[in-house]
């Protein structure tokens, strides 16, 4: 069984302009509907669907998990919110976004050996650690490994905390994972050497390439491609124009 957890909080006053201006032509509630659909109708009504939002947003027809997030900014929240749900939850977890559809079964993702699995977006290593990885997160947690994984979660967000006030604003999801696995070398050995599979304080590490495997943008001819189980919305109108068109794509397969 595989439980996807995607974020989501209404937001009232938006001091972030990318932001602001994808929330004037996205509706990221009805995103979070159509990912709802797709994720079960390619895996099935056993499986589950739970939002982690704030005390605040009012969402119909969902399984909710809430934190506190009074007062915090989007990328903040979601942290925050990442670090309490894994506190108390267990099972093969997908921690994502609100703007992607499914379009496979995540299931071929967990086929591989790891703990923890995230996606290297770049050809490059960047040392400004903004852009290493895009925040997927596939995990297999157990009472054998929850302990370590709770806190790998708990270091993630104190790092994200010690980010400047730019950074938490915005990008600051991204770059705390990475400085965090950048503390065993797991990003640079992946770029210098092409380990993908790497140990972290008793986890096993497994880093996917973005955009080859398994997670997507769009494509350009505007199919889906093989071994693509989830499209990632993730940008701006260029981007985002294309949800329906995929959506309907993938509940066609």
């Amino acid at each position: 069984m595989i439980t996807l957890v995607p974020f989501y909080k209404k937001i009232h006053n938006v001091p972030n302009k990318k932001l602001k201006h994808r929330l004037s032509f996205f509706d990221y509630e009805d995103c979070l509907k159509k990912m709802k659909e797709t994720f079960f109708y390619h895996h099935g009504q056993e499986n589950k669907f739970i939002v982690q939002t704030d005390y605040e947003t009012t969402l119909k027809k969902f399984d909710t998990f809430r934190s506190n997030l009074t007062d915090l900014s989007l990328i903040e929240s979601i942290s925050l919110s990442n670090k309490n749900f894994i506190e108390v939850n267990q099972g093969n977890l997908v921690l994502v976004g609100a703007d992607h559809i499914v379009c496979g079964n995540l299931n071929t993702v967990y086929e591989h050996d790891f703990d923890i699995a995230t996606f290297i977006a770049r050809n490059d290593f960047d040392p400004m650690h903004r852009t290493n990885i895009i925040n997927f997160l596939f995990i297999r947690c157990d009472n054998n490994n929850h302990a370590k994984i709770n806190k790998f979660m708990q270091h993630r967000h104190q790092i994200f905390q010690s980010l400047a006030v730019d950074e938490r604003t915005w990008w600051g999801d991204q770059k705390s994972l990475s400085l965090l696995l950048e503390e065993k070398k797991i990003i640079s050995n992946y770029f210098n050497d092409s380990i993908s599979t790497q140990m972290f304080d008793g986890l096993k590490i497994k880093l996917f390439k973005y955009g080859e495997e398994y997670i997507r943008f769009p494509h350009d001819n505007l199919t889906i491609l093989p071994n693509t189980v989830m499209i990632d919305f993730a940008g701006g109108h260029s981007v985002k124009q294309h949800f329906d068109h995929f959506y309907k794509l993938s509940l066609a397969k």
